[in-house]
């Protein structure tokens, strides 16, 4: 009996097992699709908050610039003739050691001032680049290469454009950051998925082998009264049996008495 009980036991704990690896399969596959969907965003968020970060940064050296040199052009002088410039920019570059070089363009695109001193030339395309999306906005930006162009326009007391104030930013850290960035949160996201997927897995298997228990416990059930069922079947022939054969020998002493009244 027990023997039988436990060639029944392994086929029922192979089923169980298989239905757990597949249940915990599919909710790997679930948990890998969302966590991926929401790793692109959460990466995208990081990069795109990276950015607008450091622009900041960049505008508010960028803005402190500009109030310098707009202050001398509200005297009057002219942009090209103002004495302090070379020295702004100087000390502006000196607040971040990521700014790789600050320009400040002229009206017809000529480089009126840089730093540092051996800074390359800018192009001609790359200055009217600058000039066009300088009106967009207070500060405008352009990725070029490892470089991020931050520039803004430098306007007279009248309120007309006579330059471009340019700051060309070092933009390698800001893909180190990312990187750093997006191996912590893989590591993570790796950690809770390993995580999430033994506790369904051992929840899965705790809730099947209840429910494993239930369904034995009512096929027990199920065949306990199949059984009774059975049993009464069988006892109720034998007990009209005995009642018939008591009923035959009460029609035979019937029978024996009328004929021994019929004979008197």
């Amino acid at each position: 009996m027990s023997s039988a009980i436990t060639h029944g036991q392994q086929p029922r704990r192979s089923v169980t097992v298989a239905r757990a690896i597949k249940i915990a399969a599919a909710i790997m596959a679930v948990m890998i699709f969302a966590l991926g969907v929401l790793s692109v965003m959460a990466l995208e968020k990081f990069n795109s908050s990276l950015k607008e970060v450091t622009e900041s940064r960049i505008g508010v050296i960028a803005f402190d610039v500009q109030d310098n040199i707009e202050q001398g052009l509200a005297l009057g002088i002219n942009l090209q003739a103002l004495q302090n410039v070379q020295d702004t920019i100087r000390r502006a570059q000196g607040r971040d050691k990521k700014i790789s070089a600050i320009y400040v363009i002229g009206r017809q695109g000529e480089t009126l001032y840089r730093v540092p001193d051996a800074a390359p030339d800018l192009t001609a395309e790359a200055v009217e680049k600058f000039r066009k999306a300088s009106g967009k906005g207070p500060l405008g930006s352009l990725r070029d290469g490892n470089f991020l162009n931050a520039f803004t326009t430098l306007q007279n007391s009248f309120s007309q454009t006579v330059g471009i104030l340019l700051i060309k930013y070092d933009a390698s850290s800001l893909q180190d950051r990312y990187v750093a960035f997006r191996a912590i949160f893989f590591r993570q996201v790796l950690i809770f998925l390993f995580a999430g997927i033994a506790v369904a897995t051992v929840a899965i298997w705790i809730l099947l082998n209840k429910f494993d228990a239930m369904d034995a416990a009512l096929a027990a059930s199920i065949d306990s009264n199949a059984l009774a069922e059975t049993s009464a079947g069988t006892e109720r022939p034998t007990e009209l049996a005995a009642f018939k054969a008591k009923e035959r020998e009460a029609l035979e002493d019937i029978s024996a008495a009328e004929a021994l009244l019929v004979t008197k």
